[in-house]
């Protein structure tokens, strides 16, 4: 098993801060037009809005998404955010997604021990390969989400783009980030919100409001592992994709408590050998629907 130092070393991380608060200055203004862009060029297919599973019992505490299609990455180029192009047309069947990332104490119950490096029960589990998230998921009769699957729940029919305009005035409701000020790098003037969402570190689950869609911390916290293979989006149209058959990087997405705001985009990728752990990275967990 790959441990991560106590500073995470994965490519996010290793930007240094004036790298990262240029590039999430820049994506405060042009992300919401391109993607507005793309919206245009492929439509939109209005969904559904996600459903509560009923009851108590395997897909207790999930969304019952009623799938769709939507436009999926990002322009190639686009600050600093490789491997999210090219845009593309994805269609997905119905699914259900875990509101809530998996929690210390889902975790131990299930696998019988507690890996994560912050302690607490409340908290997202992290600390966890992508072989443990995927073992957990399958324990109880689900699976990890595609990244597109994934990606549909973050965007939530691009209800997304309120929360991550302008000076991100809303952000700090929705995600815990990184807590970084300006004076720390002699940038006194980037407008950047820089209301304290709470929490330095982790937080427990559910702290933050949850999205458009009712999924909570899909923002920041703690990234999460995704089913695919890291490779290249393809250069056409596609239903329900897996990723690539076979690669070295399984992919993980949302960003994390030290990231950066514009690096916790739905479409910001990043991805690590699948025996790696880190304190920054967690996961939920999704179901087919019958």
């Amino acid at each position: 098993m790959v441990a991560r130092d106590a500073v995470h070393r994965g490519r996010w991380t290793r930007l240094p801060l004036l790298a990262g608060l240029l590039i999430a200055l820049a994506l405060s203004g042009a992300c919401t037009l391109r993607d507005l862009e793309s919206e245009r060029a492929y439509g939109s297919a209005r969904p559904l809005l996600p459903t509560p599973t009923s009851g108590s019992g395997a897909f207790e505490g999930m969304l019952a998404v009623p799938g769709g299609s939507f436009a999926m990455g990002h322009p190639a180029g686009a600050f600093g955010l490789g491997g999210a192009e090219p845009i593309h047309e994805v269609t997905l069947r119905p699914y259900y997604l875990d509101v809530l990332e998996v929690t210390q104490d889902d975790y131990a119950r299930v696998m019988g021990g507690n890996p994560s490096s912050n302690r607490d029960p409340r908290h997202p589990v992290e600390t966890v390969s992508w072989h443990d998230a995927d073992a957990y998921c399958r324990k109880l009769g689900k699976r990890l989400p595609t990244e597109a699957e994934w990606e549909f729940a973050a965007r939530a029919d691009g209800s997304w783009r309120r929360i991550f305009t302008g000076r991100y005035y809303q952000l700090h409701d929705y995600a815990n980030y990184s807590e970084f000020r300006p004076e720390q790098s002699g940038l006194t003037n980037i407008p950047f919100d820089l209301e304290k969402d709470g929490y330095e570190f982790v937080a427990p689950v559910k702290t933050y409001r949850a999205n458009g869609w009712g999924f909570h911390d899909l923002y920041g916290n703690v990234a999460e592992w995704v089913a695919d293979w890291h490779g290249p989006y393809p250069h056409r149209a596609v239903t329900d994709p897996t990723g690539p058959p076979q690669g070295t990087e399984k992919v993980w997405r949302g960003g994390h408590f030290r990231s950066a705001p514009g690096q916790t985009v739905p479409y910001a990728r990043e991805s690590d050998p699948p025996a790696t752990t880190s304190h920054f990275v967690g996961f939920r967990c999704a179901a087919d629907r019958p």
